[in-house]
C-alpha cells in the first residue's frame, strides 16, 4: 500500500471512529456492527461503508451545494480538534478545484483492502476486533 492509501485509510478510520462506537467505549466492535451494518448480516461492506461516509459528506456540506470546501471541512476538524485541516483538505482534493466533491471524500477501498484479511471486500467481525485492538 503506498503512502497516500494509507493516509487515505487512516482519515477514514478517524472519520468512521469519531462517529462510531470507537468513541463511546463499550463493546466496540458489536456498536461498530450495529451502526454500519445495515443489512444486518454480521459484515461491513463497502457498499455500507460508502453509505456512511455520504452521510458524512452531507452533514459537511453545510451550505447543500454538493461540495465541501475548506471552511466547511475545518468546522468539521476543529470539532474533532485533529491534525492540519488544510493539509489533510489538500490531499483528499485530487483535482485541485478547492471543493471536496462526494467522489473524493469517500474513499473506501484503500481502507478495505487494509483491514480484509482474507480480502473478499468485506470486513467481518474478527477483522473489525483486529482493528479495535490495534488502536489500543
Amino acid at each position: 500500500m503506498n503512502s497516500k492509501s494509507l493516509i487515505s485509510s487512516l482519515f477514514i478510520i478517524g472519520f468512521i471512529a469519531s462517529n462510531s462506537a470507537f468513541a463511546h467505549g463499550g463493546n466496540k466492535v458489536e456498536r461498530m456492527l450495529k451502526r454500519y451494518d445495515t443489512n444486518k448480516d454480521g459484515k461491513i461492506e463497502q457498499a455500507e461503508i460508502k453509505a456512511a461516509l455520504a452521510k458524512g459528506f452531507t452533514k459537511l456540506d453545510k451550505n447543500a451545494n454538493g461540495s465541501i470546501d475548506l471552511e466547511e471541512f475545518k468546522e468539521r476538524r476543529k470539532m474533532r480538534n485533529r491534525g492540519n485541516p488544510e493539509k489533510r483538505f489538500a490531499h483528499l482534493d485530487k483535482n485541485g478545484d478547492k471543493l471536496l466533491s462526494k467522489d473524493e471524500f469517500i474513499i473506501t477501498r484503500p481502507f478495505i483492502e487494509r483491514l480484509d484479511a482474507n480480502k473478499d471486500g468485506i470486513l467481518t467481525q474478527d477483522e473489525l476486533e483486529k482493528m479495535g485492538k490495534g488502536r489500543r
